[in-house]
């Protein structure tokens, strides 16, 4: 499946860094299969002491496998991580290929 514009162009790399809503929006596009005609995929993960929501945390550890699952591989990764015992700051640009795409 490829999405072609009216103008007859691809999109080639979708890029997103959306401050920790990555998870959600990342889920969603998994689901509706629009992720899946995408040939590179760049994202900023975040992880915060407060977000996502504890309870949250486990849908987006399944987000994060599903796309290994649907053939996306990371090929470069810049983390960032700053802690103490009250504030926690992770975040990571992964810049992932489709491999069922190529």
């Amino acid at each position: 499946m490829s999405r072609v514009e009216p103008n007859g162009e691809q999109l080639t790399v979708l890029r997103m860094d959306i401050e920790g809503y990555e998870w959600d929006v990342t889920r969603d596009l998994l689901d509706s299969g629009i992720l899946s005609s995408v040939p590179q995929f760049l994202v900023e993960w975040h992880l915060f002491t407060d977000f996502p929501p504890r309870e949250r945390v486990p849908d987006a550890v399944e987000t994060y496998f599903r796309l290994n699952d649907m053939g996306f591989q990371s090929f470069h990764i810049v983390s960032l991580y700053r802690g103490s015992p009250t504030s926690l700051i992770m975040q990571a640009e992964v810049a992932y290929l489709n491999t069922k795409r190529i």
